[in-house]
């Protein structure tokens, strides 16, 4: 990687008017001009700088990200969430590059044929649940998606798990709902723990007093 990058920014207010350039979040010596110049681009020039703008009334910051002409960078994810039987669920990431990156979604790990940015699966069942990614490349390298889980939106609770005394569970169902869990130690009588929204479907639940009872049941209710 060779070559240099220029950045400039213009503060309008009360003078004088102070500027800091910074990289990754630290203040880079020296550079406290409107314009501030990268010389000897290598990989750990990449990222992102900031300048924060002040006077003796206020101060403002404006961010730009340094990268490769060409390379492919992802502006969105693909997101998690429930759908109800038989319905159309939807996936799409949002990517930048030059020459137009390729897609290669994967559900579970195992490549889908699907090649756009969006992908939608009809008619979505039980079979169609898991993990879903996608692979966004071109010739100047590959960059892979976070993944996004797709569930039915049957309410449920999942993966449940105990760790130093703390009992975590993950609760599935309707996205946009909102669920009351709650815990008894007889099945008899239930006490209220939390309240929430599971606004794409999911909420993650952890009961900190779990290992104070010898038995603990847990349901979710529609509040």
């Amino acid at each position: 990687l060779t070559g240099t990058a220029d950045f400039s920014v213009i503060a309008q207010g009360s003078t004088p008017i102070y500027y800091q350039w910074q990289f990754a979040g630290q203040n880079i010596l020296r550079a406290t001009n409107a314009t501030f110049e990268v010389a000897g681009i290598g990989a750990g020039a990449l990222g992102l700088y900031t300048v924060v703008a002040s006077n003796l009334v206020s101060q403002v910051s404006f961010s730009a990200t340094l990268g490769l002409a060409g390379a492919v960078a992802l502006q969105s994810q693909p997101q998690s969430g429930t759908v109800h039987p038989g319905a159309t669920a939807t996936l799409s990431v949002s990517a930048t590059g030059g020459p137009p990156p390729a897609y290669f979604w994967k559900f579970n790990g195992a490549l889908m044929g699907a090649s756009s940015n969006a992908i939608s699966i009809p008619n979505f069942q039980a079979a169609n649940e898991g993990t879903y990614s996608v692979l966004v490349s071109n010739r100047f390298g590959a960059v892979p998606s976070s993944d996004a889980t797709l569930l039915l939106d049957t309410l449920r609770f999942r993966a449940p798990q105990l760790s130093g005394g703390v009992f975590q569970l993950h609760l599935s169902g309707v996205a946009g709902s909102t669920y009351v869990i709650e815990t008894s130690t007889n099945l008899s009588t239930w006490i209220p723990l939390v309240s929430n929204n599971a606004a794409n479907g999911f909420i993650d639940f952890s009961d900190t007093n779990a290992a104070a009872n010898a038995l603990r049941f847990y349901r979710a209710i529609t509040n």
